[in-house]
């Protein structure tokens, strides 16, 4: 089931928790909470805008991926993203759909990848005394995120 939330108080509410546009291209189409994580269920909108003019057909999905973004009140949050796959009806090319939500040579939001490169500049931890998920993880992260080139 995807929920509808394109208008309304529900949709402003979903945005400031999800990563910037995310609603614009993916359906929610399930939540979860799962060993004190919160799992967000994403699925790629049947004709994304950057190929309107093209006459494509959607043929299933890539694998699943789960990309891990800001804690939300204290728990992980991971999305579970399916990407649609895209063939041109008249080359029978597969079309790739480039999607930049996720921060180079990590498995993080960019949003929350730059987040964490920029308070590693710092030195500093910020203020996050209500995520300890996100304190217990971000020498591992911070780690990872060094051997990202941006």
């Amino acid at each position: 089931m995807t929920f509808s939330i394109e208008y309304g108080p529900i949709r402003s509410t979903l945005n400031a928790f999800l990563p910037t546009d995310i609603l614009e291209r993916f359906d929610i189409t399930d939540t979860q909470e799962q060993d004190g994580n919160l799992l967000v269920f994403l699925q790629e909108r049947s004709l994304p805008p950057d190929i309107e003019g093209m006459q494509v057909e959607s043929k299933g999905f890539y694998p699943e991926k789960t990309i891990q973004d800001y804690p939300v009140r204290g728990r992980p949050a991971y999305l579970k993203v399916k990407r649609r796959r895209w063939r041109d009806i008249k080359t029978n090319v597969e079309i790739p759909q480039p999607w930049d939500g996720v921060a180079s040579g990590t498995t993080y939001t960019k949003e929350f990848g730059s987040f964490l490169k920029e308070m590693d500049r710092d030195g500093t931890s910020g203020d996050c005394s209500d995520s300890e998920a996100f304190l217990r993880g971000h020498e591992i992260i911070r780690k990872e995120l060094q051997k990202s080139p941006e």
